[in-house]
């Protein structure tokens, strides 16, 4: 049994309340993908995973983190030197919508 129990028709009304246009062949091949990703679900959970531990991360080693330093980058005169036009510290850009 599928714990997926979805029809064609529900694959319309998706896209209809997702204001979608579809096509039939269109819904046939989501509902096609929906069923085969069902399908595949219920055959992983018909493996024995007895004594097999959670994993976060398939990696068996942590992520290597940098030390957290405060840094002063803040050089607006800096960034701002080629800025090909600015008003009081700020830049200006052109008017793209009228």
């Amino acid at each position: 049994m599928s714990m997926l129990n979805i029809q064609r028709d529900d694959v319309y009304e998706l896209a209809r309340a997702a204001r979608l246009a579809i096509t039939q062949d269109e819904a046939q091949a989501v509902y096609e993908k929906i069923r085969g990703i069902s399908q595949m679900i219920e055959q992983m959970r018909c493996l024995d995973t007895t004594g097999i531990e959670p994993m976060t991360h398939v990696a068996p080693h942590a992520q290597p983190l940098r030390n957290d330093e405060v840094k002063n980058v803040a050089n607006r005169e800096h960034w701002q030197a080629c800025a090909p036009l600015l008003h009081e510290g700020f830049y200006l850009v052109p008017q793209v919508i009228e």
